[in-house]
């Protein structure tokens, strides 16, 4: 029994696709996991892969042709058998195992969709790729206890006013990052491969996740500016990479990057460094754990901070100074403001 091949259907709204190219001729022997033709809807084209063995038998869609979800694409069996009322074309090669067919009749297919690397998508592979493989890097982490660093940003909120914006904690953390970053004129540099350029100047790249991939523009002079100041550049920035509205060189000639994914489950990670930059800070999710304070139990909010840093500039010792820097800011949270 000769079983059909239907258009299959690859989203809720998708109602027809199109022909593009038959990988495999009538006759031809099909194997599991190869692709039988590929089919182009809205402006994606899809691979239709097999999950069995069998023969092509005959083939009723015409390359450019455009068929409705569960329209007949092709007939698949076993060589020679009649299908459409006529002899199906002899086998290319020899005949293959028995096909397995589902129970609905339709053939068992894997629907693979080929997604095209954008400009922007295809560089962040590369740059990501390159870091990994001109550095040595290595990544040190550490549970801190930010529960009076939320406090302090609670008292922060109910200033908005006066203030002009609400305080998050993502720029509490990132005016930490730039006053640790002034006390380390080494994890604030960038290395040619040859020689160390340790800046004055903090430029300071955010990570910033939009539809269009990774984006990290960067906060210039951030060592100059308040916490609001602070605040209103890393937002505009912020909106405007989400937007893709940002400029020429607004991601360019950063000195250190943070990247903050407190906003999802996700406790901490090994951030990759983005070089020229020695280094990169990275902030988990806040959760509140038991702990011990005063040699008592108590519930604290902590926060895994992390740091990734290229081990040809950076030694153990300046890792712990700058670990050691950053646990007393976010637990003297008062210090970050001063």
């Amino acid at each position: 029994m000769a079983y059909e091949l239907l258009m299959p259907q690859l989203g809720l709204t998708m109602e027809e696709g199109t022909v593009t190219t038959w990988l495999k001729q009538e006759g031809d022997a099909i194997k599991v996991g190869e692709p039988i033709l590929e089919i182009t809807t809205d402006k994606l084209t899809n691979e239709v892969i097999s999950e069995y063995d069998g023969t092509l038998l005959k083939i009723v869609a015409q390359e450019g042709e455009d068929i409705p979800v569960k329209g007949l694409l092709a007939y698949i069996g076993q060589p020679g058998e009649a299908v459409g009322g006529a002899a199906a074309a002899a086998p290319a090669a020899a005949p293959a195992a028995a096909p397995v067919f589902v129970s609905s009749g339709e053939a068992a297919v894997d629907v693979v969709t080929k997604i095209p690397m954008t400009g922007i998508r295809k560089a962040i592979a590369n740059n990501m790729y390159n870091s990994l493989q001109s550095m040595a890097q290595c990544t040190a982490a550490a549970e801190i206890d930010v529960t009076d660093l939320l406090a302090y940003r609670q008292k922060l909120v109910a200033q908005q006013d006066f203030l002009g914006c609400k305080v998050t904690v993502n720029d509490l953390l990132s005016m930490a990052v730039v006053k640790m970053l002034k006390k380390h004129p080494l994890v604030n540099a960038t290395f040619d491969g040859k020689t160390i350029f340790a800046h004055s100047s903090v430029n300071l790249s955010v990570a910033v996740a939009a539809e269009a991939g990774l984006m990290v523009p960067v906060v210039r002079g951030a060592d100059r500016m308040g916490l609001v100041q602070l605040h209103n550049a890393m937002k505009d920035l912020a909106d405007r990479a989400r937007d893709k509205q940002l400029r020429d060189g607004e991601q360019s000639n950063g000195t250190f990057t943070i990247s903050n994914v407190g906003m999802f489950p996700i406790d901490w990670s090994t951030p990759i460094i983005n070089p020229p930059q020695v280094a990169i800070m990275g902030f988990g999710r806040a959760v509140k754990k038991m702990a011990v304070v005063n040699d008592q139990p108590a519930v604290r909010s902590m926060m895994t901070m992390y740091l990734t840093f290229d081990h040809r500039v950076i030694d153990g010792l300046e890792v712990g100074r700058v670990m050691e820097d950053m646990q007393t800011l976010l637990c003297n949270p008062e210090l970050i403001t001063a």
